[in-house]
């Protein structure tokens, strides 16, 4: 009996561990499949990824337009612009000289396919002949940028006409005479500033700091009817100056947003990346709020552009919420392209002696002849001044590449026979600084010329291998705000001091690829010294 007990345990026993040992194996044999289950999975999504990111692999080729080999995948041609090593205006160079002899040519940014257009036909037809075809320009997110998002640069179809019409009308002859006050004003600012800071001695300063509180001020004034201080040095958080800078200063995690919005903006929207940091959007549109609570006050109304906005809106039914993103797409375009442009100019002023001596010359001119450098006229009539403005945005274009969005189906053909069928939403880029570096366009092209924009010279050439403002539908409405307050604030300077360029000035220039804008590194040094 108690052998048979025995044996039962034992066979118990067996049976336990043979079922335990069963049941760790069904669980190896489970997680293996679990296992195998989500790496199969992993894999077939990894594999769609990949198929789905380089579904676009030999897209140009397959229609017959050239593109260079050595794109990679995921970034394309623009593995540079990813990891900030270039900016959107110098990443089609080296490819624009291997294509020197085509009309066009195609390079891929991130995934997506963009044809590159060269010859002043299909630019001209792209921006102007053909604009109905191209009307769409890249388009940023409501949500993230609710300010820039009603920009025109950004915007399409009804929409575009209407924050178009606005700068438009806003820029007519007669509203830029109104402006000129505020040019005047905050130049005799400028001038106080410098008299105060240099004494009788020269000074040293870096130009686009500088000029950023310059056209800072003409556009508080301008466009708000403020004085924002900008020569006080009064900085803070929310201060118009620090809010700018907060958007615009080259920074390398800002850039690197900046190029992710342009490469995958799919990717931008879904984790929310925004141009304009939030807190600027609030800040900026509760001061246009004061501004427009004590303005209802009032029993006259003002005469700067935010008025006319608000005119505008109200006259055409147009939503009264969307006057603080109008009025901030007036400031930070009027704000940052002019300084930009004018550190340019002082950096060549400096550079070129002879160049000086011509403008302060034309100054002097227009000293004699309006007492003034900052009347309507005597703006108007520095021809030279502007002759070196537009040479100066000729090498360096803040925009140095411009984008359009197919609307409807259209085929381009090169003058060298290369044909381009594109469907709605393919992109088309227009590489501007390649085009204004071409010696096929321009002689010596790296050489620093103002002649180049004589009125002779002008009407010789092309108008559509110049496009520092675009061209077309879309030509930049500001413009000619823009070069007034640039040559009225040079000749300022140049009618008081004379201009050296200071040790601390890097040469040669490097462009700074942390910024979508074109600007150098180091900053613009320059020295003036107190005309005697």
């Amino acid at each position: 009996m108690t052998a048979m007990i025995v044996k039962h345990i034992k066979i118990s026993s067996a049976v336990g561990l043979v079922n335990s040992q069963s049941a760790r194996e069904r669980q190896r044999t489970n997680m293996c499949s679990f296992t195998f289950y989500i790496v199969t999975v992993v894999t077939l999504l990894l594999f769609a990824l990949y198929k789905y990111l380089s579904r676009n692999n030999g897209y140009w080729s397959a229609r017959g337009i050239p593109e260079p080999k050595s794109a990679m995948f995921l970034f394309g041609h623009a593995w540079d612009l990813f990891f900030v090593k270039k900016n959107m205006g110098t990443i089609t160079a080296d490819y624009y000289r291997q294509n020197k002899n085509a009309s066009m040519f195609g390079l891929y940014m991130g995934p997506t396919p963009v044809l590159i257009v060269k010859h002043p036909d299909l630019v001209k037809f792209v921006l102007h002949s053909g604009f109905s075809y191209f009307a769409q320009n890249f388009q940023l997110n409501k949500k993230t940028d609710p300010l820039l998002y009603y920009d025109p640069f950004f915007q399409a179809d009804q929409m575009w006409k209407d924050s178009r019409g606005i700068f438009v009308s806003a820029f007519s002859a007669k509203k830029l005479k109104d402006r000129v006050s505020a040019i005047k004003d905050t130049c005799d600012q400028m001038l106080d500033y410098l008299k105060k800071t240099t004494g009788n001695g020269p000074y040293e300063l870096e130009g686009k700091d500088f000029f950023s509180n310059y056209t800072g001020g003409v556009a508080a004034r301008a466009i708000l009817g403020i004085d924002a201080h900008t020569f006080d040095g009064q900085v803070d958080r929310y201060s118009l100056r620090n809010m700018m800078d907060t958007i615009l200063v080259p920074q390398s995690d800002k850039g690197f947003k900046h190029n992710l919005i342009f490469m995958f903006p799919f990717l931008a929207k879904i984790i929310s990346i925004a141009f304009v940091p939030m807190w600027i959007n609030r800040a900026y549109a509760k001061i246009v709020d004061e501004l427009r609570a004590l303005r209802e006050k009032e029993a006259t109304p003002r005469n700067d552009v935010l008025q006319h906005i608000s005119e505008y809106l109200k006259e055409k039914g147009m939503d009264k919420d969307e006057l603080a993103a109008h009025s901030f797409s007036f400031f930070i375009e009027q704000y940052e392209t002019s300084s930009l442009t004018m550190s340019f100019i002082m950096y060549f002023t400096a550079k070129y002696p002879e160049v000086q001596e011509k403008m302060r010359a034309e100054v002097d001119e227009i000293m004699r002849k309006y007492g003034t450098t900052s009347s309507y006229e005597a703006i108007n009539d520095m021809t030279y001044i502007e002759q070196v403005a537009l040479e100066c945005l000729r090498l360096y274009t803040p925009v140095g590449r411009l984008t359009r969005f197919c609307t409807k189906e259209v085929t381009l053909e090169g003058p060298d026979g290369l044909r381009c069928t594109l469907k709605p939403g393919d992109e088309v880029g227009i590489p501007v600084n390649d085009i204004h570096l071409d010696p096929e366009h321009w002689k010596s092209p790296e050489e620093f010329n103002p002649d180049r924009f004589s009125k002779e010279n002008q009407k010789a050439r092309n108008k559509y291998v110049y496009l520092a403002f675009g061209e077309g539908p879309r030509l930049c409405p500001g413009a000619r705000m823009g070069l007034m307050q640039v040559k009225a604030g040079v000749a300022a300077i140049l009618n008081n001091y004379s201009i050296e360029l200071s040790e601390k000035m890097k040469e040669p220039l490097e462009l700074d690829p942390r910024y979508f804008m074109t600007t150098i590194r180091g900053g613009y040094w320059i020295r003036l010294r107190p005309r005697t």
